[in-house]
């Protein structure tokens, strides 16, 4: 069960990622299809039926864990714009436009998904060995 959860939380941050990037272009139709699922799964995930499923708390907050990419998404793009205008002020700007944005922006379009990413799944693994081996 814990590769479902990890398939549903890794299409949920892709969709992110597309969504809010626009390097990964996705058909309408797989969008749909893909939203369907989520919500299928979202709605197996209330109803609670095995006691495979994760509980519905740990689900919430995983889930809100990934919607926390949109605030540090554009969080950090604010930062970086107000961080642009301070130095435009310089005169010798060049170590931040050639150093500093591309690390900001590697930051905030690329790093943070992983680390959501790799958090989530160290936190699904660690559940499930826990409410499998302590009950």
């Amino acid at each position: 069960m814990e590769v479902l959860y990890i398939l549903f939380f890794g299409g949920f941050n892709l969709i992110l990622f597309s969504y809010l990037t626009k390097s990964i272009k996705i058909s309408h139709r797989i969008m749909c299809f893909v939203f369907i699922i989520i919500v299928l799964f979202g709605v197996l995930q209330v109803t609670y039926l095995s006691k495979y499923y994760l509980h519905n708390d740990f689900f919430y907050n995983l889930l809100l864990y990934s919607m926390s990419i949109i605030i540090i998404h554009y969080g950090v793009g604010s930062m970086l714009s107000a961080f642009l205008d301070d130095i435009n002020h310089v005169r010798n700007n060049y170590m931040a436009r050639e150093y500093i944005v591309p690390i900001f922006n590697f930051f905030r379009l690329k790093l943070i998904y992983l680390i959501v990413f790799i958090s989530q799944i160290i936190s699904i693994v660690n559940f499930s060995y826990l409410k499998f081996n302590l009950y």
